[in-house]
This record gives C-alpha cells, structure tokens and sequence, in this order.
C-alpha cells in the first residue's frame, strides 16, 4: 500500500511527534524515508522519480524565513514533545526567533498607539456631543 501525500507546492513538511513512543517513532520515520519512499517530481512536462536531498531538524519549534517574512511552527503542548537527551543542541536545531520576536513587538506597538488614537477620537466624538446638546 502506498500514501501519496501531494503537497501542493510545500517545500517543508512539519510533523508533531508525541513525546510518549518518540524514541521508536522517529527511528521508524527516518527508516520508512529512507528505506520506502519514492520521490516523484511532477512539472507541466515532465514526470518522473528522483532522489531527495532532506535533512531532518528535531526541536519543540520549527522557525523557517526568506527574505520577505519568518514563520514558527510551534508543537502543541511543545515542552511534552521531546526530552532534551533527544534533541542535540546544534545551530540548525536552535534557531533564533529574535526577528519574529521584533515583528510581533513593533505590530503590538503600532497597535496599541492605534487604539490609544481611537479611544481620543471617542472622547473628542463625546465632547462635541455634549457641547451640541447643551447648545440646544
């Protein structure tokens, strides 16, 4: 029986792997990868298989950027994904999420100015009201 997972263009594949049976799970993975798969490249004119060049990053987090934008991929319940004998603290495994970080930061400021701006115009909008009617 076969599996054929279509990615629609996905470069990257972020699998959740429970902490409970991960010492077997990710042993079974890597094996069923290498041992079982066939990569297909499918184009407009050309189908055929070909052989992957993949490496496998193991971490509570997976944070990937290009030029434009960063994404993080958290696990759920992220400290229960795997013990710290599992993942071998490497550059590629501890990715930095300061850019991401900076991001959220200034978006939360900008947003926190905005609603400090609307909460005056409400207050303005109020006290041209008040002034209206006592003019009546």
């Amino acid at each position: 029986m076969f599996a054929l997972i279509n990615t629609k263009g996905a470069t990257h594949i972020a699998i959740s792997i429970p902490k409970e049976g991960a010492d077997k799970a990710i042993p079974a993975l890597v094996g069923m990868l290498e041992r079982n798969a066939v990569f297909i490249q499918k184009g407009y004119s050309t189908l055929g298989t070909c052989i992957a060049d993949m490496s496998i990053q193991l971490g509570d987090k997976i944070a990937l950027d290009n030029s434009d934008s960063e994404l993080i991929v958290l696990a759920p319940s992220s400290t229960e994904i795997l013990d710290e004998s599992f993942v071998h603290e490497s550059p590629e495994v501890l990715v930095s999420n300061r850019k991401a970080i900076e991001k959220k930061d200034a978006e939360i400021q900008r947003l926190r100015l905005e609603l400090a701006h609307v909460k005056q115009q409400i207050q303005d909008l109020k006290g041209a009201i008040a002034a209206t009617e006592e003019g009546e």
